[in-house]
């Protein structure tokens, strides 16, 4: 009987945790690769490679980071674009300050004269 009560409570610990696991959805995703793997004419030399590579192509997240990565590139090169941007209107910001100080010079030596 001591066996029956040890087993027991594995039992609703197993049972727990294969709930836990359908409730996740991971048991669903297993599954499927493992049915992708089942159809596949040909086999991979490493089916741990593909399951890996096809679990990630179920998780719904890789699309959320394939588009998080889309839109950090291109706000990346927006920044860039707009910090060069930047660099050219403090130039051209600088050589009319410049020219306008000349030509306040200019003007103040036209009128002494």
């Amino acid at each position: 009987m001591a066996e029956t009560r040890s087993e027991r409570p594995l039992d609703v610990k197993r049972e727990e945790f294969k709930n836990f696991l359908e409730t996740a959805g991971v048991l669903t995703a297993l599954t499927n690769v493992l049915i992708k793997l089942y159809e596949l004419d040909e086999k991979p030399v490493d089916p741990l490679e593909f399951m890996r590579n096809h679990m990630t192509e179920i998780i719904t997240e890789k699309v959320e980071l394939e588009k998080l990565k889309e839109e950090f590139e291109t706000v990346t090169q927006q920044i860039y674009t707009l910090q060069q941007e930047n660099v050219k209107m403090t130039d051209k910001l600088k050589e009319l300050e410049q020219k306008e100080l000349e030509d306040k010079v200019t003007e103040k030596e036209t009128k002494m004269l």
